[in-house]
């Protein structure tokens, strides 16, 4: 079971590396944030804020790029919970999906007052790697663990606080092992869909926190609106769906 979602995982992130790659010097900003988020939003964000430190003239188009990138990696987590378990896939995904409308509305309004300019950023590490393979495998049967675990004993407190420290570097684990479990009847899908969604919150946290400190104020001064009502919508619907 493990590998099988090792194998969706690279696959998702390898179609992403490979346009990327053949794309080459063409990948402008708006496709460096799409495929980004296929390969890795974190990974875009640090390469984002990296191209605009020191260079306040960059921080609007890499403050688009990690945004953009951002929602892509809400898609993938709706694509995810539609292959692990599409029998509830429908009452799971809605709230999910309306995140991603207020966050995909408000990158529309970032993209619409960006500079001219066009950037390009390197690929980041080839998802079909072992090394990330196993690194990915032996992470998701950690989470999958945690989770189980935190269900048990410490009921929904101990399952948010797995998701909001797993969420803050990979959602992907965290929504698999989820998904898996909702499927399994271990836990409730309300109660999966929040988890799923704080993990993504804590994980835009997490980027927000790395663009601070890589990129700048120029950088932070881009996004912080438009992340912080995304993060707020997204506590609404955790709180009030």
């Amino acid at each position: 079971e493990a590998w099988l979602m090792v194998v969706l995982i690279v696959a998702i992130g390898l179609i992403g590396y490979v346009v990327y790659r053949v794309a080459g010097a063409r990948v402008g900003t708006l496709l460096s944030g799409l495929l980004g988020g296929l390969i890795s939003s974190t990974a875009t964000t640090v390469s984002a804020s990296r191209l605009a430190r020191g260079k306040p003239e960059r921080a609007t188009v890499a403050g688009l790029i990690i945004m953009i990138a951002s929602v892509v990696s809400v898609v993938r987590v709706l694509i995810e919970m539609a292959a692990v378990n599409r029998s509830d896939f429908l009452h799971t995904a809605p709230p999910i999906a309306v995140f991603l409308l207020l966050f995909l509305a408000l990158t529309a309004l970032l993209y619409w007052r960006r500079s001219g300019e066009v950037v390009h950023l390197d690929p980041p590490e080839n998802p079909a790697e072992m090394k990330v393979a196993l690194i990915f495998g032996a992470l998701y049967v950690i989470i999958l663990l945690a989770v189980a675990s935190a269900t048990h004993y410490f009921g929904e407190t101990g399952l948010y606080v797995v998701a909001l420290i797993s969420g803050l570097t990979d959602v992907d684990a965290i929504t698999l092992s989820t998904v898996r479990l909702i499927e399994k009847d271990t836990i409730e899908p309300d109660l999966g869909w929040r988890v799923i969604l704080v993990a993504v919150l804590a994980n835009l946290l997490f980027k927000g926190g790395l663009a601070a400190v890589i990129g700048g104020a120029a950088v932070v001064k881009r996004i912080v609106l438009w992340y912080g009502l995304a993060f707020a919508g997204g506590l609404l619907i955790v709180f009030l769906w």
